[in-house]
C-alpha cells in the first residue's frame, strides 16, 4: 500500500523534540530547551474530523509472534524464529508494518522452520494436527485441512484454498504415504502468506464514506496479537463465525476474557520489554576487574528478573497499574542473583518475588536489570539513565549530540565520584545546554552501580541520591527530588508520563506510528488511561474500542 505523506502533526511529532519551541541555544543548534513548555495533546485535523484512521500495510509476523503462534498451534516451544534475521526496530517496536518486510534471508529461514516444525509435529504432536480423527481416510484429511487450516490461517479457509490443500495432500499420499502427506501439507500451510502475514483489508460491505470497519477475522487477529502476541484461540474464532465480535459489546467481551488469560501477562510484558530494550540485558558484559562476580549467568538472571517484574510488578498476576509499575518494592531473584536478595533468602534456579525496602528497590527505575543495561562496563551512567527517563517515560528525548561532540564519559579519576567527574558538563557551555537537564535526572540513580546493586559509598564518599527534573512539558514533574523512589512516585501520577505510555501502547497495537487522523482515538485512550488511575487493562480496552483499532481508511484510486 502507498504510504501517506507526512502531515504537519507527524512532522512536528517525529522530526522535532517534543519540547521544541521558544528560544534556542546557539551552541548546539536548537538541541535543548531553554524553558518549560505547556503539555501538548495530539493536534486535531484542520477539518475537525477523525473519521479515516490510516490503514496498516500487510504485516509480517514478528519473531515473538511467530514463536508464540507455533507454540499455541503445534505445542512447539523451540522458538525457531530466534534464528531468523534480526528485525528492524522502529518507534521502539519490532512490529511496525512500514518497515517489517520479508527478505530472501528471512524467507529461507521461514521455509526451513516450516519443514522442521511440520516434521516434529507429525512425529511428536500429531494430535495437534488431526485431533481424534486418526484414520487414513478422506474424511480425516478434510477434517485436518478444515480445522488446522482455520487455526493456522486464523479464519475459515476459502473453497479454493481447501481444494488446493486437498489436492496436495492426496497427491502426496498416493506417492509417499499418509504421514508424509500430513507433514508436507502442514509445512505448506506454515509457509503460506496466509500464515506468515496479517492483512487489514477491511469489510467492503460495510464501507462508510472514507472509512470501513475491519472484517471480523481481521479484527480477531489484531486483538489476539495485541493482547497475547499470538494467534486467536478457538473461542475467539468461534465468536468470529457466530458474529460475536461484530458488535462493540461482543468485541469488548472477548477482549476482557483474553485479558484474564495468563497469556495476557506475557503479551503485556512483551510491549514493555521492547520499549525498555530488555532483551539486551542478557547479553551484558561488565569489566571483571571492577565487578569480579558478574558473569553470563548473572546477566541472564537479570533479564529474567526484569521480565517477570514487567509482567507482575506487585508479585502476583493481575491488572498492572502505573502505581505498581513505578513504586512496587517487589524484586524477582534466583540463585544467580544472591547479591541482590535480602540476607538469608533461600534461593534456587526458580525466580521468587521478595519484598525489599523502599530505599533498596522501588518500582521500575530501581530494577537491577534495567540499571545494569543503562550503565557502562565499569561505571554507572547518569547520561543513559537520564535519557531513559526523558525518552522512554516522558516522550521528551533530547536531540542527538552534535557530530563533533566528544561523547565519551568522563574518565575515572582517583578520589572523584561520578557526580564530581560529570561536573565538567556544566563547565563546558557546549555540553551544558543539554546535560544541564539530562545529568540531574541521572544523578538520582547513583545509589546503584553498573550492575544494578545498591551502594552506600563511592570512592569512600557517601552517595548523594538527589536529582532534579527540568523543562518537563508538565510543570508538576519539574523540580528537585531527594531519592529515586520519590522520582518514581512523581512519574507514576504524571499526566505526561501516562500520555507517553499510552502513545507507545497505541503504536504497538496498530503496528505503525500514529498520524493526524488517529488524533481523536489517541486522545480518547490517553484520557481513559489517566482517568482510570493508570490501569493498563483499561488502557488496553480503550485502545481496542477506538476507531483507529477497529477500522481503516478507504484507499481512493485516482
Amino acid at each position: 500500500m502507498n504510504q501517506i505523506a507526512p502531515t504537519k502533526w507527524m512532522r512536528t511529532a517525529l522530526s522535532k523534540p517534543a519540547w521544541f519551541g521558544g528560544l534556542v541555544s546557539v551552541v548546539v543548534l536548537s538541541a535543548c530547551p531553554p524553558k518549560p513548555v505547556e503539555p501538548i495533546t495530539p493536534e486535531m485535523p484542520e477539518n475537525g474530523s477523525c473519521d479515516a484512521p490510516r490503514s496498516t500495510p500487510l504485516r509480517l509476523l514478528t519473531h515473538t509472534e511467530y514463536n508464540n503462534t507455533v507454540r499455541d498451534l503445534l505445542g512447539d516451544s523451540t522458538r525457531p524464529a530466534d534464528a531468523f534475521p534480526r528485525e528492524p526496530i522502529t518507534a521502539n517496536f519490532d512490529n511496525n508494518a512500514d518497515v517489517l518486510q520479508a527478505t530472501s534471508e528471512s524467507v529461507a529461514a521461514q521455509l526451513d522452520a516450516a519443514e522442521t516444525l511440520a516434521a516434529a509435529a507429525v512425529a511428536n504432536q500429531k494430535s495437534k494436527l488431526v485431533g481424534t480423527c486418526t484414520a487414513e481416510s478422506t474424511a480425516c484429511r478434510d477434517a485436518f485441512i478444515k480445522t488446522f487450516g482455520r487455526r493456522a490461517f486464523r479464519r475459515t479457509l476459502s473453497a479454493e484454498e481447501t481444494t488446493t490443500f486437498q489436492t496436495l495432500f492426496s497427491t502426496t499420499q498416493t506417492k509417499l504415504g499418509y504421514a508424509t502427506a500430513l507433514e508436507w501439507t502442514t509445512a505448506a500451510m506454515l509457509q503460506s502468506p496466509q500464515f506468515l502475514y496479517r492483512a487489514e483489508l477491511g469489510d467492503l460491505s460495510s464501507q462508510a464514506n472514507a472509512t470501513m470497519p475491519l472484517s471480523a477475522d481481521e479484527l480477531a487477529s489484531k486483538l489476539s496479537y495485541f493482547l497475547w502476541a499470538s494467534a486467536p484461540d478457538d473461542t475467539l474464532l468461534n465468536a468470529v463465525e457466530s458474529g460475536g465480535i461484530s458488535s462493540e459489546n461482543g468485541l469488548m467481551t472477548q477482549a476482557t476474557r483474553m485479558l484474564a488469560d495468563p497469556r495476557a501477562a506475557d503479551g503485556f510484558a512483551n510491549v514493555l520489554k521492547q520499549l525498555f530494550r530488555s532483551d539486551d540485558i542478557g547479553k551484558l558484559e561488565k569489566d571483571t576487574s571492577v565487578y569480579p562476580g558478574f558473569d553470563a549467568a548473572q546477566a541472564r538472571a537479570l533479564e529474567g528478573s526484569f521480565t517477570r517484574f514487567l509482567a507482575a510488578p506487585s508479585g502476583t498476576p493481575g491488572d498492572v497499574t502505573m502505581s505498581a509499575l513505578f513504586t512496587s518494592n517487589t524484586l524477582y531473584v534466583n540463585q544467580s542473583m544472591a547479591g541482590y536478595a535480602p540476607a538469608g533468602t533461600v534461593l534456587n534456579d526458580a525466580f521468587v518475588p521478595v519484598t525489599m525496602t523502599e530505599s533498596e528497590r522501588s518500582g521500575l527505575l530501581s530494577q537491577p536489570g534495567l540499571l545494569a543495561r543503562l550503565a557502562g562496563p565499569y561505571q554507572s551512567s547518569p547520561i543513559r539513565r537520564g535519557i531513559f527517563v526523558l525518552d522512554k517515560l516522558m516522550c521528551q528525548a533530547p536531540s542527538p549530540p552534535p557530530a563533533a561532540a566528544n561523547i565519551m564519559p568522563p574518565p575515572l579519576q582517583p578520589g572523584l565520584t561520578t557526580r564530581e567527574r560529570f561536573a565538567q558538563h556544566d563547565a563546558d557551555p557546549a555540553c551544558a545546554s543539554c546535560h544541564s537537564f539530562i545529568d540531574p535526572i541521572g544523578f538520582g540513580f547513583e545509589r546503584y552501580d553498573a550492575t544494578g546493586k545498591t551502594r552506600e559509598t563511592e570512592v569512600g564518599k557517601p552517595i548523594d541520591t538527589s536529582g532534579k527534573v527540568l523543562y518537563a512539558r508538565e510543570h508538576a514533574i519539574d523540580g528537585p527530588f531527594s531519592t529515586l523512589a520519590e522520582l518514581g512516585k512523581r512519574l507514576s501520577t504524571s499526566r505526561q508520563v501516562h500520555d507517553c505510555m499510552t502513545t507507545n501502547f497505541f503504536r504497538y497495537a496498530l503496528g505503525r506510528v500514529e498520524n493526524v487522523n488517529d488524533a481523536c482515538s489517541l486522545l480518547g485512550v490517553q484520557n481513559a488511561f489517566f482517568k482510570s488511575s493508570g490501569s493498563f487493562t483499561q488502557m488496553q480496552l480503550a485502545i481496542v474500542k477506538s476507531a483507529s483499532f477497529r477500522s481503516r481508511e478507504v484507499q481512493v484510486t485516482p
